[in-house]
């Protein structure tokens, strides 16, 4: 018997207002301040440039998956919007989004498996804007200022126990996640699924 169940968190495509050097609520997310350049004062929150961007998917009836089931897939369609800075830090090659406690997620690395024909070099260390993916064309998939809605599947990069492990921990049925930095994010989903 397969088993499927999904959370879904929504805000807008465009904040209704830009706040300035403070955190942002857009509907199910909540938009951390600019902290790269915290020191320059005067910097919008909710562009979609150079923020971090959390919110958490509530299951709401998560009784059929068990801790011992094994995914089949976890699929995690976001709703991005790029920045229009394209000279933010590093722009979209260094985002990445994660589920709390685990590894990040490189977006290229993510934008990679869904389409196979993109190609980037990897030759940087992260402490030092290396190792990042470097040199792809992100702007074919994902236009600057227009929003793009894209499906991965999770068990590319993690593996279905770890998922179920957050999923299973303290606060049951809850994932939270991130992404940083380069990206309005206005819509996710996470659907589990386990045969």
């Amino acid at each position: 018997m397969t088993i499927q169940i999904e959370a879904i968190n929504e805000g807008e495509s465009t904040p209704p207002t830009l706040v300035t050097d403070k955190n942002l609520v857009n509907g199910d997310f909540f938009i951390i301040r600019n902290r790269v350049t915290a020191d320059k004062p005067g910097l919008d929150t909710g562009d979609g440039i150079d923020e971090e961007t959390l919110w958490t998917f509530y299951f709401k009836d998560f009784s059929p998956l068990t801790p011992s089931d094994v995914l089949e897939h976890a699929n995690l369609t976001l709703t991005l919007q790029p920045g229009k800075d394209i000279n933010a830090i590093g722009g979209l090659n260094t985002d990445w989004f994660w589920i709390e406690t685990l590894p990040f997620i490189f977006l290229a690395d993510a934008l990679k498996n869904v389409f196979p024909n993109l190609t980037f070099d990897r030759d940087l260390d992260f402490e030092t804007n290396k190792n990042h993916p470097t040199n792809l064309n992100i702007d074919s998939v994902l236009p600057k200022n227009q929003a793009t809605t894209i499906t991965f599947d999770l068990l590319d990069h993690y593996k279905s126990e770890d998922i179920l492990s957050v999923f299973f921990s303290s606060f049951q049925g809850r994932i939270t996640m991130r992404y940083n930095d380069d990206a309005l994010i206005s819509f996710a989903r996470l659907e589990l699924i386990s045969a």
